[in-house]
């Protein structure tokens, strides 16, 4: 009603884009969670590693319920 359309279609998408912290922490949990399953030991180095190639593939990222699973099983 009060935003220009140029504005609204340009904020709406960059904002889910960037907004998917959500499924990066998901992501790290789980691949963390299957690492101590299989007793593998990772250093803070290696966690924290983990983390940023996880927030860069949820990046890529579709907004598909069960997208998450298949971004972890492509990471491990």
């Amino acid at each position: 009603f009060g935003c220009p359309k140029a504005i609204v279609s340009f904020v709406i998408p960059t904002g889910y884009t960037f907004n998917l912290t959500g499924s990066a922490i998901y992501q790290a949990l789980a691949s963390l969670f299957v690492a101590q399953m299989y007793n593998i030991h990772m250093s803070f180095v290696e966690q924290i590693t983990l983390l940023f190639v996880l927030m860069l593939t949820s990046k890529g990222m579709a907004g598909v319920p069960g997208a998450s699973f298949v971004v972890v099983l492509a990471t491990l």
